[in-house]
């Protein structure tokens, strides 16, 4: 079938299956997922690194924590990172969000927002019958279902009834776990 695979962490790429083989595109540009554009604002981390790496990978994630309590905002987040902006991570966020620190929460929020809307554009565009989002960005218990709800919110009505969006739970073996059933024959 058609799967589409986007890894996002400190690294962001993507993957496209199908008819059950890799596609790579015509410039083998097709796992350039960091580069989706999601922002009409133009920012100088986007040229970079690409909107969507910008935006929901990992460091991305804590510099746009770091920019609200930069901007003001209280957020415990920054006392379990030593009281420095630079150490936090996107773990930190993760965690303060779990533990219910509201900056974390609005981030996590946006953070599922630009991540539904990466896979409701990739959806739209090639079809696929599933789109499985990887690595430590990759949060189930506080992102799945708002980058369902999102992605549904950006696609046709009934697009939802044959898509699955999931989150993988293999961790950081994963890629090496997909090649190998590549390289296993089939029954």
């Amino acid at each position: 079938g058609d799967v589409m695979w986007l890894q996002m962490g400190d690294e962001m790429y993507g993957g496209v299956m199908m008819d059950g083989k890799a596609w790579a595109g015509a410039d083998s540009r097709a796992g350039a997922a960091a580069w989706l554009a999601l922002n009409p604002v133009e920012r100088q981390d986007y040229r970079k690194s690409g909107s969507l790496a910008a935006e929901v990978s990992a460091r991305g994630i804590a510099k746009r924590l770091s920019w609200r309590i930069q901007a003001g905002d209280r957020s415990r987040v920054l006392e379990q990172a030593g009281g420095s902006l630079d150490a936090i991570t996107g773990q930190h966020v993760f965690d303060g969000a779990r533990g219910g620190d509201g900056v974390a929460i609005s981030v996590i929020r946006d953070t599922a927002k630009y991540i539904g809307m990466a896979v409701a554009t990739l959806a739209a565009a090639i079809d696929p019958e599933v789109i499985i989002v990887s690595g430590s960005v990759a949060v189930a218990d506080l992102m799945l279902e708002p980058v369902r709800q999102e992605c549904a919110r950006r696609l046709p009505p009934d697009a939802m009834n044959d898509l699955r969006v999931e989150f993988s739970t293999l961790g950081a073996d994963e890629v090496a776990i997909g090649a190998a059933r590549l390289a296993l024959p089939t029954a």
